[in-house]
């Protein structure tokens, strides 16, 4: 019984440790100054949370060793000390691939945004609007994570950086992607912005609603894991071990 509760507990602590945000350290980097950004800064942050605690080893390994004297305990022997090790060396490598919530978040908020910064540019570009002039005016408009990169490129601009040179670095990034390859596709051949964009809204809105479905379809399964976490514990000590423990005074 005492094995079954101190198991309960350290798959608990490492449930917890696994909900806990890893720290983000902002501290020189907000008074940095605005003429002078790092080229990239805004996409490479953008792509560095794929995992929660990924960028903390230390946790995940800590987690990976939780897990596997977690299964250790629940087993037993000889079977349960190789499940543990296993456990305990597959597991963060696993873990460290997941994507961080607010990775996702991101994510998703940029493939939401992309529509609406295709339209607005070419909205702009058909009023006669320079694109280096309204690229500032659509990163205020929208704000959160696409107007910080559309700053970027914006400050790009203002060093002297050709406007498909700069776009460049956002054609990784999710839904501004669309928009960057459109404008090196008119800068090669010549074709109106405007127009080149509009397609692009039109295709990006699709993606968007294609998105939103996927991720509407995922969260049952995204569900499964905090709910076996929550209810195979607390079956296990409520209706296992009572049953085991009223037949072992009998054998």
């Amino acid at each position: 019984m005492s094995g079954a509760v101190l198991a309960a507990a350290l798959l608990a602590g490492a449930a917890l440790i696994l909900a806990i945000p890893a720290p983000r350290l902002e501290g020189p980097a907000r008074g940095r100054d605005r003429r002078g950004p790092d080229r990239g800064s805004a996409v490479s942050s953008s792509r560095s949370g794929r995992s929660g605690v990924g960028s903390s080893a230390p946790v995940v390994r800590g987690v990976g060793v939780l897990a596997g004297l977690t299964v250790w305990l629940f087993l037993g022997g000889g079977v349960g000390l190789v499940l543990g090790v296993l456990t305990a060396g597959l597991l963060p490598p696993l873990i460290s691939r997941m994507e961080s919530a607010s990775a996702r978040r991101e994510r998703l908020e940029l493939t939401r945004t992309a529509p609406l910064v295709a339209d607005l540019l070419a909205a702009a570009l058909t009023a006669g609007v320079p694109l280096e002039d309204a690229t500032p005016v659509v990163a205020r408009a929208v704000g959160g994570a696409a107007g910080r990169m559309l700053d970027d490129v914006h400050h790009r601009e203002q060093l002297g950086e050709p406007a498909a040179a700069a776009w460049a670095g956002l054609g990784s990034v999710v839904g501004l992607g669309g928009i960057a390859r459109a404008v090196g596709r008119s800068s090669r051949t010549g074709a109106p912005l405007a127009g080149v964009l509009a397609g692009t809204a039109d295709d990006l809105r699709a993606e968007a609603c294609a998105a939103a479905l996927a991720e509407v379809r995922s969260t049952a399964v995204r569900a499964v894991l905090p709910l076996g976490l929550c209810l195979l514990p607390a079956f296990v000590l409520l209706g296992i071990a009572p049953i085991v423990g009223g037949l072992l005074p009998e054998l």
